[in-house]
């Protein structure tokens, strides 16, 4: 998420197992940034948590069509984004993984995050 009036970008998101219940979730201020960047930033840190973890199987949900497609994209050539390129290295060492398009209003869990990163500077 980016803050409209600072510009402040924020990296997010919720890890919960195979029958949604919570296990954590994380926020990380990134300073300066795009939406973009702080989408691949918070799957970047959860799939760390998870290979940390040693868990190989992944449900991505997320609500931008667009980083979906250029981390799909990139699996058929290379990425110029370090971040992608990344993210393909730990989503290539899951046994299983899916990436699903999840509208905005039904991501609630991960909005609330959001607007406790801007209030706080806890950190991952």
């Amino acid at each position: 998420a980016v803050n409209v009036d600072s510009g402040e970008a924020t990296a997010e998101g919720v890890l919960r197992d195979h029958h949604g219940h919570w296990i954590i979730g994380f926020n990380r201020t990134l300073g300066q940034g795009s939406i973009f960047n702080a989408e691949l930033q918070g799957i970047l840190d959860g799939l760390t948590i998870l290979h940390n973890k040693c868990w190989d199987k992944v449900s991505i949900w997320i609500d931008s069509v667009e980083v979906i497609q250029a981390i799909q994209v990139a699996f058929s050539r290379t990425s110029n984004s370090a971040f992608i390129r990344r993210i393909q290295q730990l989503l290539s060492k899951m046994d299983q993984w899916e990436m699903p398009h999840i509208p905005r209003e039904e991501n609630t869990k991960v909005d609330r995050i959001v607007k406790l990163a801007f209030n706080k500077n806890d950190g991952m």
